[in-house]
């Protein structure tokens, strides 16, 4: 048996390896290999703990959608209510870094109004329907769709990284994604308004 082998004068006295990296890598992996539904069995002691658990058992297929959607940049479980913070409660906090870089746009606040309207008119709200009318409407308007896109990440999640853009507006939803919009226009204004740094 293994245990009549074991000897500790075998056992290597230099300091053990923990590489961190490695083992978050690891973690990254097992987390994009399970489903949602046992994701959330194992995120439930967090969410309980945020008081978020009962918005999600309400509506519980809407949020397996959100859980799917997060899982691939996800590297430990409590990722998901930190980094993917917007996608569980409409409380969620703007990174001053990402609004500062991402809504200096002048015109940015009417634009972002104007295209929450074309949005609320579409017939479909899936993520090849929300493309099309984003680019179209900086093509209208002589934007780059990039300053669109990348406004609409931090007014939607709060930060400027994350899933695929026009996914996770189809995965949150077309209501939540209008009021999320004008919601934060009075922000958006006050960052456009802001003079820059001499």
């Amino acid at each position: 048996s293994m245990i009549r082998q074991f000897e500790l004068s075998d056992i290597n006295k230099g300091n053990p390896i923990f590489d961190v990296k490695k083992l978050l890598w690891m973690n990254a992996e097992y987390i994009r290999a399970m489903d949602a539904e046992t994701l959330l069995v194992y995120l439930e002691p967090f969410l309980k703990q945020r008081g978020w658990w009962e918005i999600v058992t309400t509506h519980r297929d809407r949020y397996l959608e959100r859980i799917d959607l997060l899982k691939s940049r996800m590297r430990r479980l409590t990722d998901f209510l930190d980094l993917g913070e917007a996608f569980f409660t409409e409380d969620y906090t703007i990174d001053p870094q990402s609004a500062k870089k991402r809504w200096k746009h002048p015109n940015l606040a009417s634009h972002l109004k104007n295209l929450a309207g074309d949005l609320e008119h579409l017939s479909e709200f899936s993520p090849e329907t929300i493309e099309t009318a984003v680019r179209t409407y900086a093509e209208n308007h002589d934007l780059k769709p990039a300053i669109l896109i990348h406004a609409l990440r931090v007014a939607l999640t709060g930060r400027s990284v994350g899933p695929g853009l026009f996914e996770l507006m189809a995965v949150l939803g077309r209501d939540s994604v209008i009021h999320r919009i004008h919601r934060r226009l009075p922000e958006i204004e006050s960052y456009a308004r802001r003079e820059p740094a001499p």
